[in-house]
């Protein structure tokens, strides 16, 4: 009987489907603003998606983002709101940090840190030190050909080029301030590096 008991035990562990040792989520990791958000930046999450299991994005809020860029069009709970829509998103973590250090990393158990190419030496020792000396930052390709600075060239020239499509187009002190605005705000896109995955 004792021989039927161990032979039984043994042919139902053998057989189990449970898993023993299950293989670990690998968690990915990008930070960026994403203001405007468009394809490029759906493109940026798709490869980032791609790098593992699971996908955290984290969204600067707008205090820290106006320290080196410009004020974002879009809110802090606005873009998380658009980001946290796209089908690659597993998890969106607002008010992320500027700096991803190794206590970030850890607390949120992530494996691989993905920025896009475009990236630059001081920006990586800035803002990715930890990430680069733990052997987790990747790079993977910035899409070319569409930015958030590209949509606001083109409604600068949209409304340049029709002044009759602004709705105060009628009233030339408003029109022209607006015009001003939007290319203040391409100069301050334009001045600054890309210190973040911004795409």
């Amino acid at each position: 009987m004792k021989y039927l008991f161990i032979t039984l035990l043994f042919v139902c562990l053998s057989c189990s489907s449970i898993e023993t040792n299950p293989s670990k989520k690998i968690i990915v990791y990008v930070d960026m603003v994403a203001d405007l958000f468009h394809y490029g930046h759906v493109d940026f999450l798709s490869s980032a998606k791609q790098s593992g299991d699971y996908l955290i994005v984290g969204i600067h809020n707008d205090e820290d983002v106006i320290k080196y860029k410009r004020k974002p069009i879009l809110t802090m709970l606005e873009r998380s709101k658009v980001v946290s829509s796209c089908k690659h998103v597993d998890k969106v973590v607002t008010n992320a940090p500027l700096k991803v250090t190794e206590d970030f990393l850890n607390k949120y158990n992530i494996d691989i840190v993905i920025h896009g190419d475009d990236i630059n030496e001081q920006t990586k020792q800035n803002f990715y030190e930890d990430v680069e000396k733990l052997g987790k930052l990747k790079l993977i390709p910035y899409t070319a050909g569409i930015s958030t600075t590209d949509i606001l060239r083109r409604i600068e020239s949209y409304f340049i080029e029709n002044p009759s499509n602004l709705p105060l187009g009628q009233y030339t002190e408003l029109y022209q301030l607006f015009i001003n605005f939007l290319k203040t705000m391409i100069k301050s896109e334009s001045a600054q590096d890309k210190l973040i995955a911004d795409i």
